[in-house]
């Protein structure tokens, strides 16, 4: 009988032991593995590593949070030069990191950047210190006064210390840039060239650059400085030899005595697309139509995205001969007055040529450099950034009234466009400018958006 109860005893322990073994191992979740991935941390906790991911960058953040739950976006961090985008997944910041989301494993997560500001550094291969500049990327920079070298000239900022090719200032500087000092000997038979800003109250009593050479080098030698810059309305043309601005400068010449040099500036007019004369015209949209002044479209959803000069542009111009017209008074006759277009596009990529689209000046076709009006938004709330096409063309304006009129010279094929109304593809008009040394006027069409 006692043989029989330990017996029975040793058989319900098993079975009691065997129980637990398969209570312990039934979890919800698998296993832990020792995975660095995080699998099986169920009950326990999960790391999240912040990576500020660029070189020299402090140490990463961790943050531990329970299994399956979700971590704190952190404050955003800094960076000199830079500006913060967001976390992402991966390294080249392509995948955004979703702070929503559960995490089951350790995660590693890296910061964004986009670069601002960039620096152009300035050796003066054995001349005198001139300090860097940090510039907006794509900025250009203001040629610096000239560094000295004794027994030598300067002769230039060049991309290689062997001053072998010249550094152009009017060049955007999109990265961490050097350029180096070049230099010549002196042999003391020198001339000197200056440059003049050339208008009343200029600083530095008028006088913007100056450069000394050799008697006898070519006017390009010297270096010329990057475009003066002036208050107001105003962009620099060209230098002259006399302030009247008459005769240009040929660089090509030889300088064999000291010059001066005198810049031409013109003036810059707006004139807004929204202050033409839009009643009794009439337009198509991709879904409707619009006549008169509400061709005139107010910024009033979009924001600073639209970048429209006015907050207003003019649209609607989606058939073959929709036109706008700018009449505009000259002081006097020119022929080299330059002409803008600050343009966006709305539903359809579109590249405007001569073959599209036409530029009349008082009745007559102008050639004009193509411009690819890309980058269209989808959708009725979605709008591409304005962006102004600089000095497409060179026109003339006579002495008195000019017209300026944009015309549509397209038509879209029967079923080229589904489910809309356009006719032709068409740009948006936000303004053009006119730079001239003439005087220009006009009588703005205000009204046209007065209460609106």
């Amino acid at each position: 009988m006692k043989k029989f109860l330990r017996g029975s005893i040793a058989l319900l322990l098993t079975a009691i032991l065997a129980f637990a073994a398969v209570a312990c191992d039934k979890t919800d979740g698998p296993a832990n593995t020792g995975d660095s991935s995080g699998a099986g941390n169920k009950g326990e906790s999960v790391t999240v590593t912040f990576n500020y991911n660029y070189e020299g960058a402090p140490s990463a953040r961790t943050e531990t949070v329970e299994y399956d739950d979700i971590v704190d976006e952190p404050t955003s961090p800094k960076r000199v030069n830079y500006r913060f985008t967001g976390w992402f997944k991966d390294a080249a910041a392509t995948q955004a990191f979703d702070f929503e989301e559960a995490l089951t494993a350790d995660v590693t997560v890296y910061a964004g950047w986009q670069l601002t500001h960039v620096v152009l550094s300035f050796d003066s291969n054995g001349g005198s210190v001139v300090e860097s500049v940090t510039l907006e990327v794509g900025g250009t920079a203001t040629q610096p006064t000239n560094p000295t070298k004794e027994g030598n000239l300067f002769s230039g900022w060049f991309t290689d210390s062997a001053a072998t090719t010249a550094f152009d200032f009017a060049t955007p500087i999109n990265a961490d840039t050097t350029v180096y000092a070049g230099w010549t000997e002196d042999k003391g038979n020198n001339v000197t060239v200056t440059y003049m800003y050339n208008y009343e109250g200029a600083p530095s009593s008028g006088v913007y650059y100056t450069d000394t050479a050799d008697k006898g080098t070519l006017g390009v030698r010297f270096r010329t400085p990057a475009a003066p810059t002036r208050e107001g309305e105003y962009e620099f043309s060209a230098w002259y030899t006399d302030a009247e601005c008459t005769t240009a400068f040929d660089f090509n010449t030889r300088v064999t005595a000291s010059t001066t040099l005198y810049a031409k500036w013109n003036n810059v007019y707006t004139f807004e697309a929204e202050y033409t004369k839009l009643v009794g015209k009439s337009g198509v949209g991709f879904s409707s139509g619009a006549s008169g002044v509400e061709m005139a479209v107010k910024d009033k959803s979009y924001g600073n995205a639209v970048k429209a000069s006015n907050n207003w542009w003019v649209s609607y111009l989606y058939y073959n001969g929709a036109f706008i017209e700018f009449d505009i008074e000259s002081d006097s006759a020119v022929t080299d007055a330059i002409l803008s277009l600050r343009l966006s596009v709305e539903f359809y990529d579109i590249i405007l040529s001569t073959s599209n689209f036409t530029i009349e000046v008082n009745g007559d076709a102008v050639n004009f450099s193509s411009i690819n009006l890309d980058g269209a938004l989808e959708g009725e709330d979605n709008k591409r950034p304005f962006e102004t096409y600089e000095n497409i063309a060179t026109i003339s304006l006579k002495e008195g009234k000019n017209t300026i009129k944009l015309i549509v010279n397209n038509e879209v094929a029967p079923g080229e466009i589904e489910n809309g109304t356009i006719k032709a593809y068409a740009p948006m008009i936000d303004c053009i400018y006119v730079k001239t040394n003439a005087s220009l006027t006009w009588e703005p069409q205000t009204s046209n958006i007065e209460g609106r």
